[in-house]
């Protein structure tokens, strides 16, 4: 396949951009190799007075000339062999960022790469292209592709095993989930990306763990972990403790225990205590082993401020 204008274009940058870096490269060595060289010119002439200074004016002492030679060529010597160790080297250096600078410009990143994947998957779910799943939900219908639902899904993928219905009809109903929040789950599982409203997010929760999605179940935590409030935050407890959520389970222990007074008077806490006795009792517990931790730290806390009598 020929390449288009853009993609030339791109190619062109990339060996440009290679042309460049190894320009820079070669520039800089010359550089560095003439200001070595200056310097070893001038430390010879610096050498070579100090010497005539120590020999005297007296031409007749051949054996100090002959000492001096040795120490001129010594030193000659060792100068020349630290210099070429050294260009060596920054050759080497050059050379590797000339390299990655070119490998750098050519090669898009892995984040590029994901962004397009999941916008082109995206599209695909939007479009319903080649969808050979219907998902039934109230009023709603929606499309998908077995083979997304079955990598991203243990739940969807047992349910399109050989050996049951939804396999066979390629039709699957829910009922205990909202069209919007199954529209959302179905997003993330084919973009890993979902709109985490705080109004959304704690029904999203409910729905990711019922399919198993934990890295959508564990960011729905997060968030609802960040928008407790009085009137919500007892119903988010034992939403936590239903749907083994340890993180939000510790975040709504502590805020409960927190706003204790305020969470008790509202009637969320009366109706939990009415339908959910068995989880109150759990959310209670907690509350209290908390409220236990938190008086503990402050005694302990006092006590290390207190001034000596």
């Amino acid at each position: 396949m020929c390449a288009g204008p853009a993609q030339r274009k791109a190619e062109d940058g990339d060996s440009g951009s290679g042309r460049f870096g190894a320009t820079v490269a070669a520039t800089a060595f010359v550089l560095v190799l003439i200001w070595l060289s200056a310097a070893v010119e001038e430390r010879e002439k610096t050498s070579s007075s100090l010497l005539g200074r120590w020999q005297g004016s007296d031409k007749g002492q051949k054996e100090e000339q002959q000492t001096g030679s040795y120490y001129s060529a010594a030193i000659g010597a060792a100068v020349g062999a630290a210099l070429a160790l050294l260009l060596q080297r920054l050759w080497r250096l050059l050379s590797k960022w000339a390299g990655r600078s070119c490998e750098s410009a050519s090669t898009p990143s892995a984040t590029v790469h994901q962004k397009t994947l999941a916008a082109d998957l995206g599209a695909l779910l939007q479009s319903g292209d080649s969808a050979d799943v219907t998902i039934t939900v109230g009023d709603s219908t929606l499309r998908a592709h077995r083979a997304i639902l079955v990598a991203r899904s243990p739940v969807f993928a047992a349910m399109m095993a050989h050996d049951c219905l939804e396999a066979s009809s390629g039709h699957i109903t829910v009922t205990d989930i909202e069209p919007e929040v199954l529209s959302q789950l179905l997003v993330f599982l084919y973009t890993d990306e979902a709109q985490l409203e705080p109004r959304l997010a704690l029904r999203l929760l409910v729905a990711a763990d019922k399919y198993q999605v934990h890295t959508l179940k564990e960011q729905c935590e997060y968030v609802v972990s960040r928008s407790l409030r009085v009137e919500n935050a007892v119903a988010c407890a034992v939403l936590a403790i239903q749907h083994s959520c340890s993180s939000l389970t510790e975040s709504s222990a502590r805020f409960i225990a927190a706003h204790l007074k305020q969470v008790m008077a509202t009637e969320g806490w009366a109706t939990a205590v009415r339908r959910h006795p068995e989880r109150m009792v759990e959310v209670s517990r907690l509350v209290a082993a908390v409220s236990s931790d938190t008086r503990s730290e402050d005694h302990h806390r006092r006590g290390r401020t207190r001034l000596p009598e």
